[in-house]
């Protein structure tokens, strides 16, 4: 197979459906008399247009009636005028066809949104470019595919837009990525991304939801997903049904519950994310109980009303090997709540270990499982301005100062718990850590 020569563009001002393929010279060669005659090679000889600005790995996109419509290109016969591509088309006269330029929409470049990839292979790379925005009034699909990456610029002043009524539903493929995208609802309630069982997916830098149209849900996943630097924005952030979900640098605000672990659920890890003004930052079990084993929750900012973690009254309820580190619970009524005392059935052993509590209102454990070491109390304000979004730490006495200066040991370093870079997310600046200084 051929490796394509770059990114397949799209510029939802610019760009063209008609006379573009995306991959290519960027002024596009066009025609509209290619011969398909079911094999690879296509014949634009009737065009007499120069092809010797085309190279093997562009795309060429063909506006067939059926069937397939882009195949990125093995070879050109510049002498016959013929292009040959990695994939057979159908026969069919008189096609218009280009190679380059940049196209214009999805919806424009696809036989079907129910299962938009479907042309995809797994080196390609689907980049939109800055300001890119596309509105759809029915469900896209991703319901087969391999390993393609989908991404805005990493340069993009402003982040694509994908604006749905319906939802994004992404499954049955393995390896899929998303980076420096926006997805959003056109419409209030409802799911926003819902990951089917059966793939697995990494989305970067990406952006659920908004306050605008509140989806009732922002990212559900009955699948492997790992979330690194993305924002949440829903009645419920993350609903994760089954599987492993990798959570890490994420920001959810103003959910009612940031990440609900709804069912079974084991292996997960959430790390170096913040939950602003959530009535609940985790919450585990709603959905009817089951186990919830093997858990990792560091060095999270839990700034929510009610609880940072929440365990509802269920007495089938039970958790085993849960690791809640170095995370800081701040103005809420619990730190860590276990609303109904069934310790009988949940007390199957977790650790808390150097996790700090500022504010809270009740007590920072109810109905506590587990052992506890080395809690850090604060009695002052530990944040730069939380009301405004701002939790670096501050040099407050017995606030910030505290964290700054707190430690531990790894044999023979000594790192700072509260002040470890979180990532270097594809902007011009490193992310840190939310409570770095």
């Amino acid at each position: 197979m051929t490796t394509p020569n770059g990114p397949i563009l799209f510029n939802s001002t610019t760009g063209s459906d008609t006379a573009a393929s995306g991959l290519g010279p960027s002024s596009a060669v066009i025609g509209s008399s290619a011969e398909l005659d079911g094999t690879s090679t296509v014949d634009v000889s009737f065009d007499g247009v120069s092809l010797s600005g085309i190279s093997a790995g562009d795309l060429l996109y063909c506006g067939t009636s059926s069937g397939r419509k882009f195949s990125v290109i093995a070879s050109v016969d510049t002498i016959n005028e013929t292009i040959t591509t990695d994939d057979a088309w159908p026969t069919q006269s008189g096609v218009s066809w280009s190679v380059g330029g940049k196209r214009r929409s999805i919806a424009g470049s696809v036989a079907s949104l129910d299962n938009w990839t479907a042309d995809f292979k797994g080196d390609y790379i689907v980049q939109f470019e800055s300001g890119y925005t596309e509105n759809f009034t029915s469900r896209l699909r991703c319901r087969t595919g391999g390993s393609f990456k989908i991404q805005g610029d990493p340069n993009a002043a402003t982040r694509p837009k994908l604006i749905t009524s319906a939802d994004f539903v992404v499954g049955q493929g393995h390896g899929m990525s998303f980076h420096n995208m926006e997805f959003l609802k056109s419409a209030t309630g409802g799911t926003l991304i819902h990951m089917g069982s059966g793939g697995t997916s990494l989305y970067r830098n990406c952006k659920f939801g908004d306050s605008t149209n509140l989806p009732a849900i922002a990212f559900s996943t009955n699948a492997f997903s790992i979330l690194e630097g993305c924002e949440f924005t829903g009645t419920k952030g993350i609903y994760n049904n089954a599987n492993i979900i990798v959570v890490s640098s994420g920001k959810f605000k103003d959910c009612s519950i940031g990440i609900d672990f709804a069912y079974s659920s084991t292996g997960h890890t959430i790390t170096n994310s913040i939950f602003d003004g959530c009535n609940v930052g985790i919450s585990e079990g709603t959905g009817g109980g089951n186990l919830y084993n093997s858990k990792l929750i560091e060095g999270n900012l839990f700034n929510c009303v009610d609880a940072g973690i929440q365990i509802p009254a269920n007495a089938s309820l039970r958790q085993r090997c849960v690791l809640c580190k170095y995370n800081v619970f701040a103005n809420s009524t619990y730190g860590i709540e276990f609303v109904g005392n069934t310790m009988e059935n949940t007390k199957l052993h977790s650790a808390y270990i150097g996790n700090a509590f500022y504010n809270i209102g009740t007590s920072n454990y109810r109905n506590d499982d587990g052992s506890i070491y080395d809690d850090i109390a604060l009695s002052a304000d530990p944040f730069t301005d939380a009301a405004n979004g701002d939790f670096s730490l501050n040099n407050a006495n017995d606030g910030g100062k505290v964290l700054r200066a707190n430690t531990t040991n790894i044999g023979d370093t000594t790192v700072h718990p509260f002040r470890q870079i979180a990532g270097d997310l594809p902007t011009t600046a490193t992310i840190f850590h939310p409570l770095a200084q």
